[in-house]
């Protein structure tokens, strides 16, 4: 079982001639790899003929797919299996982290380099309007957990590393640190809105399915690459905001909690 746009052609033959069935799931070909594939029709063709079933993210998959040689008769559109993808429900409470229920938690997940100095400049201006909003950084790679410290305290704020916080209560100025992996989904249901982060300053996006799950407003930036199906459904739907630069972003976020409903 190979999943998304992993093909092996020397993989595939050696599981063939084996007579081991080759099932690809959760299948995607993005336009750019669709270009790029177009250049060795003849050779991927010859190798998609190895694999007994592609089960395909949507019908564009499923054209593209079908194009580069597949047997039609072998291809199905059977959606994003990262929808099935629900989370556990951990019994985490708003008061775990320090804070009252009256505060307004922004969650921003799976962070990158370059979006964590953009969300604490927006933070501490909007602050000042906004008292009771607190600001918790997931970065995607919790060893940068000290760069970001580092960058809070350079804009006033006191750090508090998620890991720590049954020791070190937060205050009015500080901004939680998740520095422990496996937590995110936990701390989604206690947010007021989330961003999502590798999609402000770098390109490919993350899962925004997981804080949709517990019916969260969702921002994101212009870079989504890797989840463009997805994107495009909850864009449509408007259950998604996609801002195209950091001043946007503050503005939709003042909009939301100034309306929230």
């Amino acid at each position: 079982i190979v999943a998304e746009t992993e093909i092996w052609p020397n993989l595939f033959l050696a599981l063939h001639k084996n007579g081991v069935p080759v099932i690809q799931v959760n299948g995607r070909i993005s336009q750019r790899a669709f270009r790029r594939y177009k250049v060795i029709r003849p050779l991927l063709k010859k190798v998609l003929n190895y694999v007994n079933a592609f089960c395909m993210q949507s019908d564009s998959d499923s054209e593209r797919i079908k194009m580069l040689g597949a047997p039609e008769n072998r291809v199905h559109t059977t959606g994003n299996i990262k929808f099935d993808d629900l989370p556990s429900l951990d019994q985490l409470t708003i008061g775990d982290l320090g804070f009252s229920d009256s505060e307004i938690l922004f969650i921003a997940g799976s962070t990158h380099p370059g979006e964590e100095e953009i969300l604490l400049h927006i933070y501490k201006s909007l602050s000042k309007d906004f008292p009771h909003l607190k600001l918790v950084i997931a970065p995607r790679h919790i060893e940068r957990t000290n760069e970001i410290i580092r960058l809070s305290e350079q804009d006033g704020f006191v750090a508090v590393k998620f890991s720590r916080i049954h020791h070190v209560r937060p205050t009015k100025d500080s901004v939680i640190v998740v520095d422990t992996i496996g937590h995110l989904k936990s701390l989604y249901p206690l947010a007021k809105m989330v961003f999502v982060g590798k999609s402000l300053t770098i390109k490919g996006g993350h899962n925004i399915i997981e804080p949709a799950y517990f019916a969260k407003p969702i921002l994101v930036g212009p870079y989504t690459e890797n989840f463009k199906d997805i994107v495009e459904i909850f864009l449509k739907e408007g259950a998604l905001v996609q801002v195209k630069v950091a001043n946007e972003l503050q503005s939709k976020i003042s909009e939301f909690l100034k309306a929230p409903e």
